[in-house]
């Protein structure tokens, strides 16, 4: 029965690509998107299983497919309880691990995926392979923004299409988790950005308005990043100043005011709540018992300390785990992900002139961002797994910022 719905849902939304095939971007065809589909299905349902294989019943994929049953279940009998459900937390038993959990309280992204994967439910019977579909369908449209944005259906090259290809994109990114949904809001604030250099209004501001409110529903900590380059490309687009210059002073600034925030109100103070959030994931790390632990870049909750291991928690976010410290096969080409990167910049580096990313305020956006959640993972993020798959959009930013050079 799974294997029939699947094929019809597909089929399905195969039709639907073919038929409106006229919208899709530049230099990708119906066939290439259905095929990508596809290929995103077969990787995300592979997950699936390989989480069932290693992970029994405690990766995160079965305990929120456990919360979205009970929550499926609440909406077939109160269905005008929709909201509610969306933005508190839900009086019913069974959904303290996710849902309800007292960890974040009043904000709380995990309900934004439980909640999209319990409507979804109501096409799928609750097979697995219906939500990775349907989540793969959201990622796609994503894939499909971010290549629209960033490139010219003029360029030939093969390089265009890697970041569709990263291992992250299609392990993590096809799964039933966050990630598809993140990849969506990526695809569409750079669209948005995009628009917005062209020309400014009020259509362009309604966009930009509907991507932050999808950032802050699955990752506002990626929205902040995003912030002051946003209001770099503001004034960039009233002034003719210096494109680089103009974006690294600006979140110079903002690092420097936030960074010192806690000196006038210590509820705030960014070198604490980072050590705080390190020793509370090394807890809960240890507690669980994570097979794949690695120590993060330990700091003491001060600013002098604090900025003395950016250098040594930007290098651990982009270059751990080592493959040896791996427990599973299958992370192995998401570990060598930043060779890659350093392969592609290397490349791109001899065969064009990457000065053309300081004199392209998006490029250089993008390459901030990144660097700075990598970062923020290299502080916090003590468990190999973990770190790879939240990694994902600075990876996949990096990726699409060098590949999508344009020599001048």
């Amino acid at each position: 029965m799974e294997i029939i719905l699947f094929i019809l849902q597909f089929s399905i939304i195969a039709f639907l690509i073919y038929r409106w095939k006229k919208y899709l971007p530049e230099g990708i065809t119906a066939l290439l998107c259905i095929a990508l589909l596809l290929l995103k299905c077969i990787c995300g349902i592979g997950y699936y299983f390989l989480c069932v294989h290693y992970y029994s019943g405690s990766a995160d994929l079965f305990q929120c497919m456990n919360e979205v049953a009970i929550i499926n279940d609440h909406i077939k009998h109160h269905p005008f309880s929709i909201p509610d459900l969306f933005s508190r937390v839900v009086p019913i038993a069974g959904l303290e691990q996710w849902n309800n959990t007292s960890y974040n309280y009043f904000y709380n992204d995990n309900r934004t995926l439980i909640f999209l994967n319990s409507i979804i439910m109501f096409l799928s019977g609750g097979f697995i392979s219906i939500h990775v579909l349907w989540m793969n369908v959201i990622s796609v449209i994503g894939l499909l923004f971010i290549y629209d944005a960033m490139h010219s259906g003029k360029q030939t090259s093969y390089r265009k299409y890697l970041p569709f290809l990263f291992p992250t994109v299609m392990i993590f990114g096809s799964s039933i988790l966050k990630e598809p949904i993140l990849i969506l809001a990526i695809g569409f604030m750079l669209l948005t950005l995009k628009k917005m250099q062209e020309n400014l209004n009020y259509k362009s501001l309604m966009l930009l308005t509907i991507a932050m409110v999808l950032f802050l529903l699955i990752k506002i900590y990626l929205l902040i990043f995003f912030l002051p380059g946003i209001l770099a490309l503001f004034i960039l687009k009233y002034n003719k100043w210096n494109a680089s210059g103009t974006i690294l002073s600006i979140y110079l600034i903002c690092f420097i005011l936030v960074l010192t925030a806690g000196e006038v109100n210590p509820a705030i103070d960014l070198p604490h709540k980072l050590a705080g959030q390190q020793l509370n994931n090394i807890r809960n790390a240890v507690f669980s018992g994570a097979q794949s632990f690695i120590s993060p870049v330990l700091f003491a909750p001060t600013i002098s300390s604090f900025l003395k291991r950016i250098p040594e928690a930007a290098a651990f976010g982009f270059f751990r785990p080592f493959p040896w410290e791996l427990k599973e096969w299958w992370m192995i080409p998401v570990a060598l992900e930043p060779v890659i990167v350093l392969l592609i910049l290397i490349r791109q580096m001899i065969k064009r002139n990457l000065l053309v990313i300081f004199n392209s305020p998006i490029h250089l956006l993008l390459i901030i961002v990144s660097l700075l959640l990598i970062t923020l993972i290299g502080f916090i993020t003590p468990v190999a797994g973990n770190l790879v798959r939240l990694r994902m959009p600075a990876m996949l930013l990096l990726m699409i910022s060098v590949v999508s050079v344009e020599k001048k």
